[in-house]
């Protein structure tokens, strides 16, 4: 059973080798002392300082892409897509959590994505279907992770106030916008 591709997992392998490499051409030219003039010492600080960054990098989406599987999966198994339920699961905060979603949407990982601030939820296409609270019968996902009333929550396209995108949102739903990360409002 193979894992899905996350966007940002190629990008995060890429960037940690280049880092590594840059990093060991600096410290290479350092212990050689090819350092006799200024644009040797430049250069070589250049490489170092650009390796440090594609390292960091690397490690930071290497760190989303980590908890992109791991909140798709949580957001599979519940029916309420609630943000402090991921945060209890995930033992962190719900500002952690938050955080990292709205990385996800503004990196283009977690696609048809919103944050219904309102009620601390997350709609999203990430997660499976959603329980109905009557009966067994499932309502199938993507469109809504929270259920509120009904099956399936009427979607509205918003475009944002900031950066004029276009988001498709729960009517009623306060959230950001996946592009930009700004408020929109869908009420």
């Amino acid at each position: 059973m193979g894992q899905e591709r996350v966007k940002g997992e190629t990008a995060t392998k890429v960037e940690i080798v280049l880092g590594v490499l840059f990093v060991l051409g600096a410290l290479s030219s350092l212990g050689q002392g090819h350092l006799y003039s200024s644009q040797a010492v430049f250069s070589t600080v250049g490489m170092l300082f650009l390796g440090a960054y594609l390292l960091v990098r690397g490690i930071e989406w290497g760190q989303l892409v980590k908890a992109y599987r791991s909140y798709s999966t949580l957001l599979a198994h519940s029916p309420s897509g609630s943000i402090s339920e991921i945060a209890s699961a995930e033992g962190t905060t719900t500002e952690v959590v938050k955080r990292n979603l709205k990385l996800m949407i503004k990196r283009g990982m977690a696609t048809n994505t919103a944050i219904d601030e309102q009620n601390n939820r997350i709609v999203s296409a990430m997660a499976g279907p959603v329980a109905a609270p009557a009966g067994n019968r499932q309502v199938p996902g993507p469109q809504a992770v929270a259920y509120q009333q009904r099956a399936t929550p009427e979607m509205v396209v918003v475009e944002c106030t900031s950066c004029g995108a276009k988001n498709s949102i729960p009517r009623g739903a306060i959230a950001q916008c996946g592009h930009c990360g700004a408020q929109i409002d869908a009420r």
